[in-house]
């Protein structure tokens, strides 16, 4: 059930479950795109959502992938006029975070937990992507990944594998406080900005 209080003006407040729903996501993905962050919400599919968000008519998109100029740069956070819509997370936690090969064309803030793998293999960030202090419970697969903004992975925990390999990092990447339990793998990564690991700890 989605609740969004008529005299809130920052978060959706979610009771129980956002399924996959095609009425109920298109509630959520509207307050998402009227400026407003999911919190404590417990989030059947990580892609259904961002689906249904770049779906909602008058969000503020990046082109898509195929048609983004080769040296494309996310319009600058601070031009309300400009800036890509933000599909902001705080808590709650996400079942299935398969979106492996997605074309993610909004800004990501995701400080939640995924509860399963988390698969992000293949897919493209068009804007800056946050997973500060995020868990991931199972795998971390970022494999092939593009970031065309900044990529920030602050104080995030990585509980089993986290992969990189092969994963193009355009902007600055921050690893910073970053926790890996299991193995983490950045064979053959390429950080066109500086990649800051300050005060990560690695127990593979």
């Amino acid at each position: 059930m989605v609740d969004v209080p008529q005299n809130s003006l920052e978060e959706v407040r979610i009771h129980g479950e956002i399924g996959d729903d095609p009425a109920e996501l298109e509630t959520v993905a509207d307050a998402v795109a009227r400026g407003r962050s999911i919190c404590y919400a417990r989030i059947k599919s990580l892609r259904a959502l961002v689906e249904a968000v770049q779906r909602r008519p008058g969000t503020n998109l990046a082109p898509p992938r195929e048609e983004r100029p080769e040296e494309w740069t996310p319009p600058d956070r601070d031009s309300s006029d400009e800036s890509l819509t933000a599909l902001r997370i705080n808590g709650g936690e996400i079942l299935d975070g398969d979106c492996g090969s997605l074309d993610i064309r909004v800004t990501l803030a995701l400080a939640t937990r995924f509860a399963g793998d988390a698969s992000f293999e293949d897919a493209s960030f068009a804007g800056d992507a946050s997973f500060d202090k995020a868990t991931f419970e199972g795998e971390a697969l970022f494999d092939r990944a593009t970031f065309e903004g900044g990529a920030s992975f602050r104080a995030a925990t990585f509980a089993a594998e986290a992969s990189f390999e092969d994963a193009t990092f355009a902007g600055e990447a921050s690893f910073d406080e970053a926790s890996f339990a299991g193995d983490a793998l950045f064979n053959e990564v390429s950080f066109a900005g500086r990649a800051k690991f300050s005060e990560a700890s690695f127990a593979g």
